[in-house]
């Protein structure tokens, strides 16, 4: 199969804003699927991961985003992709691998069952907004964004309208805030 050149642009791009400052060392990189609806595998996968981690380095506070460079999602991959990168206010991740399982379980994917063969979500997207910023809300009040990540995240996506990917990541973020805050001045 032969990379289209939008296909090849983008990752020369990516690898221009992500990886300049790996030359010479490994990157590691970790890639969430979504999985379907609940994404119970990709949960219960890296719960098993976390654990590993924890019980290798002897370091019961060891997260996930301490051994990899970048991590992406896609679906609810990108959520838990999400919830292992953001940023307690001190460099360390808001959520462990449970705690981040724990929650799309929990709040995002209880099915009420309407019938023998029907079910319904429990959200509708508006509500779903009001539990994701509960969720990625810091105890210090702050409502975390795609900028508050104590790694690199990648959200790669598909416009519905254009037909063009595009990818949601920190360094776009962090670099859109910094040009709109000296918007004016």
């Amino acid at each position: 199969m032969e990379l289209s050149k939008l296909t090849l642009e983008i990752f020369s791009k990516l690898e221009q804003k992500w990886l300049h400052h790996c030359e010479g060392k490994k990157t590691r990189v970790l890639s969430i699927d979504g999985g379907g609806t609940t994404g119970i595998v990709a949960s219960a996968a890296l719960v098993h991961l976390e654990y590993q981690i924890q019980e290798k380095t002897g370091d019961s506070n060891a997260r996930i985003a301490d051994y990899f460079d970048i991590v992406v999602g896609t679906g609810i991959g990108a959520l838990l992709a999400a919830m292992l990168v953001a940023d307690d206010g001190s460099g360390r991740p808001l959520f462990s691998a449970r705690d981040a399982a724990k929650f799309v379980a929990d709040k995002l994917y209880k099915v009420k069952k309407v019938g023998v063969f029907r079910r319904r979500m429990r959200f509708s997207g508006r509500s779903m907004d009001i539990v994701l910023k509960e969720a990625f809300r810091r105890d210090d009040g702050k409502v975390l964004t795609l900028k508050d990540t104590c790694k690199p995240l990648l959200v790669p996506c598909f416009d519905l309208h254009s037909s063009a990917p595009f990818v949601f990541s920190r360094a776009d973020a962090s670099s859109l805030r910094a040009s709109t805050s000296s918007y004016g001045k």
